[in-house]
């Protein structure tokens, strides 16, 4: 999982939150526990981030816009 201290943005979900770090994007589950993370090719756009029906799409500072299909 991503340092916490490095929080660039987060996305609450029905059965949890996904959080944007320097560096990767986190689905967290309702209890606090890490259920999967995804490195990014670049950095994120600090708050660009979007979470809806298992979908997180995440700007990235080279002005790609990546869609993950991930479920909490």
């Amino acid at each position: 999982s991503g340092n916490r201290a490095d929080v660039r943005g987060l996305a609450v979900g029905s059965d949890g939150l996904v959080a944007l770090h320097q560096d990767s994007v986190e689905g967290i589950s309702a209890d606090g526990r890490s259920q999967w993370n995804v490195r990014l090719p670049t950095p994120p756009v600090r708050w660009g981030l979007a979470f809806a029906g298992g979908r997180c799409i995440v700007t990235l500072t080279d002005g790609q816009v990546l869609c993950l299909d991930m479920s909490l």
